[in-house]
Order: C-alpha cells, then structure tokens, then sequence
C-alpha cells in the first residue's frame, strides 16, 4: 500500500495561480510557542494553523480557502491577513475573534492542520521545521475530528444529515457566511 499523502496542494479558481497546500500534524509539542509567534506576528512564512478536531474534512479547507482568496482579490479581507482569512471563514461565521478561537490553534492543541497560499512551490522544508509534530496523512483527518463538537459549533442538525454529509452541511454555511 502506498505511504499516506503527508501534503495535499489545491488550486483556487480566479486567484492569478496561487494555490494552497495543506499539510496534517499529531502529537504536535509546540503549539502554544507557534500560537505566541502568530500573536506577535512574527512567525516566517505566514502560514495557517488550524484546529484540525473541528475540520472533518479537506473539502471545508478548500471551500473557505476559495472564499478568502476571493476576498483578497476584492480588498476586502476582514482579517489582518490572507491566512487569518481561511481561518476567520471556516467558521462560517461573523464573529472574527470567536473563529479565530475556535478554528485557529490553542496552546494545547496536538492534532493541526497548516495551510500556505503560495504562487511556487511549498516551502515544505520550512513548514516541518516550524511544527514540532509527526507530519500524517492527509486522509487521516476526518478520523481526528471531535464530531460532537463539529456539529455544535455549526449547528448542525440531524435533518440535514438526512439529505446530506456534515461537510456538505459545513461548506453551505462557508458559502452563506459574510453574504
């Protein structure tokens, strides 16, 4: 069987080639030293961190990914930056610091995903230089995810697992988030 895909690189559609690639990590040690640079600002490159036990699946990256390229390329960012963007709308959410809370990563977080947008390649090197963690499969996600939590941040209700899956029910509230 073939080793695990241990990075994952997405196009966005209208985004002059930038691309996003994603990478997942367990039994992260340094979360709270990576939270204080992202705080201060001084963490280099700038890179998204997520709370990967509230993302079940790569879908809702990518679809909050395309929602904050768009408003990049509008000017229209309600963030300090691009990758606070893809964070601030996976929440599906109006309330900036809240998502930033929830979605972004804490001092204790072990399980999280990094998301770069980037014109090139990936600066892979770097990325796994930063995160003091064991860098998994991306197809490991949504075996990670606290579900419970999943559907109490998003409101999830059993009628809409009904007619479809929690991603499905996650990205229709990133595409009605901000409208």
């Amino acid at each position: 069987m073939p080793d695990a895909v241990k990075q994952i690189t997405l196009s966005l559609v209208n985004s002059q080639e930038q691309k996003l690639t994603v990478w997942l990590f367990t039994n992260v040690r340094n979360a709270k030293n990576i939270q204080q640079q992202l705080v201060a600002g001084s963490l280099e490159p700038e890179l998204a961190f997520i709370n990967a036990l509230v993302v079940p699946d790569l879908l809702i990256v990518h679809a909050a990914a395309q929602k904050a390229m768009a408003a990049h390329l509008r000017g229209s960012l309600r963030t300090r930056s691009l990758h606070a963007e893809l964070v601030y709308n996976i929440a599906g959410s109006k309330h900036v610091g809240q998502s930033l809370q929830r979605f972004g990563i804490s001092e204790d977080s072990k399980s999280i995903l990094v998301a770069s947008f980037h014109t090139g390649d990936p600066d892979a090197g770097r990325v796994r230089s930063i995160v003091e963690g064991e860098s998994v499969g991306l197809d490991t996600l949504s075996s990670l995810a606290d579900m419970d939590t999943v559907k109490k941040f998003y409101k999830i209700v059993p009628a809409e697992l009904e007619v479809g899956t929690v991603a499905d029910a996650i990205c229709c509230r990133i595409a009605a988030s901000h409208c």
